[in-house]
């Protein structure tokens, strides 16, 4: 069914109220399309009950905390990404980050030896990073198994009640994280970009993960192209992991702040519009940008 037939009013009606947890704005290492205050004020007049800023080189949390004072209609979230300007798998860092209000922690994501091994796939990937160069970051040691700053880590997410997110590790790191994550006890954990090119579960793997409470966060920037044709995917993709693995596991989010894309208010109305247009209903929309971000959130 084509999106007009819920009419415009009906995508309005999803944008208001949603939560988008995956936003690149400035400042940043490269151009952004926007800042965080213009973000925050945008998503305001949208109707957005709240973002989540990410940053691949920096924390958020103290950005998030300042762009809230100003546009107190939106809430603002930051969190941790650990990569090498950071310190890379840094125990220390990710207790800063939640003592100064962190909502999320990623896991390597531009310099996760994942993404590093496939930085030619295109320009923008090797940008991401500012251009530093480096080996690329495991959570494995040379025996295999995880690395001690991984399990201080877990611990720390733990007691804090926070997200932890996949970021750019490699499948099975990934699935290595998650299962000793599950048995640290903890409940909020994402899987990112499941179905992009570096990240990828199968739809078996995912419903397994699934049935544990394992989430979902399905970008809409992996149908833009961003990190390059080979990784493009269409939006009919996002739908069928949507209906195979299901909404009640799933959030959707943009990825997006990038100098050539929609902003990211502009990009969550475009994905919702894309996928009542190929049989999500709004029912499932809601779980997937109002309901199961907030669960995370605990908002």
């Amino acid at each position: 069914m084509d999106a007009q037939g819920y009419n415009e009013s009906t995508v309005t009606g999803l944008v208001k109220g949603s939560i988008d947890t995956h936003i690149h704005s400035g400042p940043d290492v490269i151009p952004r399309k926007v800042d965080d205050l213009s973000l925050a004020k945008e998503a305001a007049m949208a109707g957005m009950r709240g973002l989540i800023i990410k940053c691949h080189v920096s924390p958020t949390e103290g950005r998030a905390y300042l762009v809230q004072k100003i546009v107190p209609e939106v809430k603002i979230f930051g969190g941790i990404a650990l990569n090498s300007s950071i310190g890379g798998l840094n125990p220390e860092a990710v207790q800063i980050s939640v003592r100064m209000g962190a909502k999320i922690v990623w896991m390597p994501t531009t310099s996760a030896l994942s993404h590093v091994q496939n930085l030619a796939l295109s320009d923008f990937l090797k940008s991401m990073g500012g251009g530093i160069k480096e080996k690329g970051i495991t959570i494995f040691n040379e025996d295999g198994k995880l690395k001690e700053e991984v399990y201080e880590i877990l611990k720390i997410v733990k007691e804090s009640r926070i997200i932890l997110a996949t970021g750019h590790l490699s499948p099975k790191e990934s699935s290595s994280l998650i299962a000793e994550a599950l048995r640290h006890g903890i409940e909020k954990i994402l899987v990112t970009h499941p179905e992009g090119h570096i990240t990828f579960f199968t739809m078996e793997e995912q419903k397994t993960l699934a049935a544990k409470g394992i989430y979902f966060e399905r970008c809409w920037s992996v149908t833009t192209g961003l990190g390059g044709e080979k990784a493009r995917l269409s939006p009919e993709v996002l739908a069928i992991a949507i209906k195979t693995v299901g909404a009640a596991t799933t959030v959707m989010a943009t990825d997006l702040g990038q100098i050539v894309n929609p902003t990211p208010p502009e990009g969550m109305r475009e994905y919702i519009a894309a996928m009542l247009r190929l049989g999500i209903t709004p029912k499932e929309i809601e779980l997937m940008v109002k309901f199961n971000p907030a669960q995370l959130l605990d908002i």
